[in-house]
């Protein structure tokens, strides 16, 4: 009995040290990512908020989604979860327009969801490997591009020079575009076309159909 009590208690203080040096904003990650052979196994989120004063941004993540909305501001301010080797070992910042991570122990770190308010004029670049891209209220933004692997992508209510979007497996939408340019395509999936007016177009599809509607 003095045994099984004992295994009990050990357990209770294995919880709370885990939960003391998780925080509140980091959790141990059941469904482990592996970055280059390394399982990164806690789940941790940061919020960034900073006067923006660079005209585009940059970012990659593994898997996850990222939305972005454009507001008549100059402050950035994002919400971004990532994937780390242990609490507290990664940090993120933006630099020169790149969201950057590092690590104490030089282990991976690997970006997730993002989500938030942008400068609606900011030069968007978003690689993703497998999720949903949303970006919305763009207004007088030079480029926007996303490249994903798998995943489908939306572009709404925007006032854009050039689009460049691509996804391997996913479905594309814009609604309520205005654009000079567009180079669209996706592997397996549908590009679908509401109210927009896209003045160039380059568009193709693999399996799936160019779906225009207008109201």
């Amino acid at each position: 009995m003095r045994v099984f009590i004992g295994f009990i208690l050990s357990a209770i203080l294995l919880c709370l040290g885990l939960t003391s040096c998780c925080g509140e904003r980091c959790f141990l990650n059941h469904n482990t990512p592996t970055v280059n052979g390394v399982k990164l196994k806690y789940v941790n989120e940061i919020d960034i908020q900073q006067v923006y004063e660079h005209s585009h941004l940059e970012l990659s993540s593994g898997t996850g989604s990222t939305n972005l909305q454009g507001v008549d501001d100059n402050v950035i301010d994002i919400n971004v979860q990532y994937y780390e080797y242990e609490p507290g070992d990664a940090s993120l910042y933006i630099e020169d327009g790149l969201l950057m991570a590092k690590s104490i122990s030089g282990k991976p770190v690997s970006i997730s969801n993002v989500k938030g308010k942008v400068p609606q004029s900011t030069d968007l670049r978003i690689d993703a490997g497998t999720g949903s891209i949303v970006v919305s209220g763009m207004d007088h933004s030079s480029v926007i591009s996303v490249d994903a692997g798998t995943g489908n992508i939306e572009i709404s209510r925007s006032n854009v020079g050039t689009l460049r979007l691509s996804s391997g497996t996913g479905s594309i939408n814009l609604n309520y575009i205005n654009c000079a340019a567009g180079k669209v395509s996706t592997g397996t999936g549908n590009i679908n076309i509401t109210n927009s007016l896209i003045s160039r177009r380059d568009f193709s599809v693999g399996t799936g159909k160019i779906i225009e509607n207008n109201d």
